[in-house]
Order: structure tokens, then C-alpha cells, then sequence
């Protein structure tokens, strides 16, 4: 048995709830940001404000694009998740390698699912 332990926080992502947010951050010590946006709707300004809040703490930052299987499948769907990666890009005005890297995932009931959508949008995107 480890003796680590691991604490996930799930903090509210509407702006009606930022003061619970802020307190959930304020009370524990992170170490690490997991912003979460949805490609049905894109980086919204909450996750813009998310963004900053875990960058003005100096924490290292992971993005999880959720949904994708919502987005028509086809050049529609890598239009759009390439307009959020430029939303992405723009925020932070550089990019390093680990924005280059996109990892599937599907639900446990789904299968064949087709991502090699994926890579022809990072040669499209790095061109």
C-alpha cells in the first residue's frame, strides 16, 4: 500500500460559482491545474479566467478537450478543434511541444472509434 495520496477537486466552472472556486483553491495546496472545455462550446471566458487563476499560481496545466464525439465527424470536426487550439494559442502567445500532443479517449462502452483525425490535424496545424 502506497503511502501517497492523491486529492482530485472538482471546482464549479460558471461564473455564478468563482467564489467557491477561488475557496476550494485558496483551502488546499495544487499542484497541478486540469482545465476541462467542452468542443461543443469552445474556451469560454470562465476558462479564460481558469486559465489565468492556474497560471498566476505557477502550476503546471492540463487541457482535456471533452465532447468531440458531439462535432460532426469529418474536416468540420478538425476546423473546430483547430479554432479552439488557435484560442489556446492566442491566450498564451507562445506554444511549446507539449501543446503539439493530443491523446484519444472514448467511452468505455464505444467502440472503433476513428482518431486518426488527429494526426492529420497536428501535420496540418504545424505547417
Amino acid at each position: 500500500m502506497s503511502s501517497n495520496l492523491l486529492t482530485l477537486l472538482d471546482l464549479a466552472g460558471h461564473s455564478k460559482y468563482q467564489r467557491t472556486t477561488l475557496a476550494g483553491i485558496s483551502c488546499n495546496q495544487p499542484i497541478m491545474g486540469i482545465l476541462v472545455i467542452s468542443a461543443t462550446i469552445g474556451l469560454s471566458s470562465i476558462g479564460l479566467d481558469h486559465i489565468q487563476l492556474i497560471r498566476s499560481l505557477n502550476l503546471p496545466m492540463i487541457i482535456v478537450l471533452t465532447k468531440i464525439d458531439q462535432l460532426s465527424h469529418g474536416i468540420e470536426q478538425i476546423k473546430r478543434i483547430h479554432l479552439i487550439y488557435r484560442q489556446l494559442i492566442y491566450q498564451f502567445k507562445q506554444i511549446d511541444n507539449a501543446w503539439s500532443y493530443g491523446v484519444p479517449s472514448s467511452p468505455i462502452s464505444q467502440t472503433n472509434t476513428d482518431y486518426s483525425f488527429i494526426n492529420d490535424w497536428k501535420l496540418n496545424s504545424a505547417r
